[in-house]
């Protein structure tokens, strides 16, 4: 077992800094802060680049400790308690009596039915070897029966999409990490340059060999890797466009995903539309946002996107950013209108946002069944009969 009993304030870079210590590591979503809340991230669906665990749905954590509205201590997995004088395996149904809560409520509700203050959170061992390819593409299109292929044969630990905007950001060598968030716009004509020679599109693919013959997982993997790529005519490659050390970059942002947060120097913040659709359809979301942004003022070529295939291809997690001079009023003001109604026309195109807070979370719940919504109104109720914590913050 690999695993990591974790209190609600510690950050993924203080984790990742103790589990590297033992040769593990935490599964972490691409761009996310090391001063993020590891608990909070999970509880709230951040998608991870992949999971500790595949053949338990992705499953990320085992077991956590809720303080409920009321006081009561809830616990939920294998931890033992003291009840009644004597120790016992919790349930859940033994904390709060005999009705037992459903384990997922506490899922991405912001506080609202509940405060997880500690959690037992999967690791996966560090790779003992690694080998990173790319496979370049000048569509979108062009990509999603790759993947498909790619992804159907389990090849890689992880395997996501980034475009020109996002991997020139992580290759400029002029942009560090900002220590904070918004920061500060920082001109670079080697920005410039790279976007401009990138593919428009790159699918990365970690093949990363674990404590059992590492070596040779990694072998039978680049053979299957290079048949799927040679029968569908792709060059399978480590770099693309002649970046040296290419591979070097991505398996560094695998580890350490927060690099990615470099393109926050392109203009300061930047404001992503992030969402849950298939495979088959992310070129018609594309579409829809490039023209929605030309209506809006806002160059296509300036939005950074990035595809995350979920469960081995059967979904997918697809993220634009729009980025912003928080000093241009004028600026500001058009980004959070073409925020807005991006956000409604993904909705409306069937995907599903993730994270649906402030004025994302009208977009869901007003789309809902009116009975699904009185339900989890009753549940406020039950849980939270003095309407304590964060009222107001979802649909009740």
């Amino acid at each position: 077992e690999r695993w990591a009993d974790v209190e609600a304030g510690v950050t993924y870079g203080q984790l990742s800094e103790e589990l590297e210590k033992h040769n593990l590591r935490v599964m972490m979503p691409l761009g996310v802060p090391q001063s993020r809340s590891v608990v909070s991230s999970i509880v709230e669906g951040d998608p991870t680049m992949a999971a500790a665990s595949f053949e338990y749905g992705n499953s990320l954590f085992m077991d956590r400790e809720i303080v409920l509205p009321e006081g009561q201590l809830y616990r939920i997995g294998l931890w033992e308690v003291r009840i009644k004088d004597g120790w016992s395996r919790t349930g859940g149904g033994g904390i709060i009596g005999e009705n037992k809560a459903y384990d997922w409520l506490w899922q991405s509700t912001q506080g609202t039915l509940g405060i997880i203050t500690r959690m037992v959170v999967k690791a996966e061992h560090l790779p003992k070897a690694s080998k990173v390819f790319v496979l370049p593409f000048d569509r979108l299109e062009e990509a999603i029966e790759p993947i498909r292929r790619i992804q159907r044969k389990e090849l890689g630990l992880e395997c996501f999409m980034l475009n020109n905007f996002n991997l020139a950001a992580l290759r400029t060598q002029d942009w560090d990490v900002p220590e904070r968030l918004p920061s500060h716009k920082v001109a670079s004509d080697e920005y410039n340059s790279l976007r401009g020679k990138l593919p428009k599109w790159t699918m990365i693919i970690h093949l990363a060999g674990l404590p059992y013959f590492p070596e040779e997982k990694i072998a039978y993997e680049e053979e299957a890797l290079r048949d799927v790529c040679r029968e569908m005519g792709l060059p399978v490659t480590q770099t693309v466009a002649g970046e040296e050390g290419l591979d070097g970059t991505l398996l560094d942002l695998i580890l350490h995903p927060w690099m990615v947060l470099k393109k926050a120097n392109f203009k300061g913040s930047f404001h992503p539309v992030s969402f849950y659709t298939i495979l088959g359809r992310v070129a018609e979301f594309e579409e829809a946002i490039f023209t929605l942004a030309q209506q809006h003022g806002y160059s296509p070529s300036d939005i950074g996107e990035y595809l995350l295939p979920i469960e081995r291809g059967r979904n997918c997690y697809y993220e634009f950013d729009f980025h912003c001079d928080l000093d241009n009023p004028d600026e500001v003001q058009r980004v959070r209108n073409l925020w807005l109604e991006a956000n409604e026309v993904c909705a409306n195109m069937g995907g599903l946002p993730s994270n649906p807070y402030g004025p994302r979370a009208d977009i869901i719940y007003r789309r809902m069944d009116p009975t699904y919504v009185d339900v989890l109104k009753k549940w406020k109720v039950a849980l939270d009969p003095n309407n304590i914590l964060n009222p107001g913050q979802l649909c009740f």
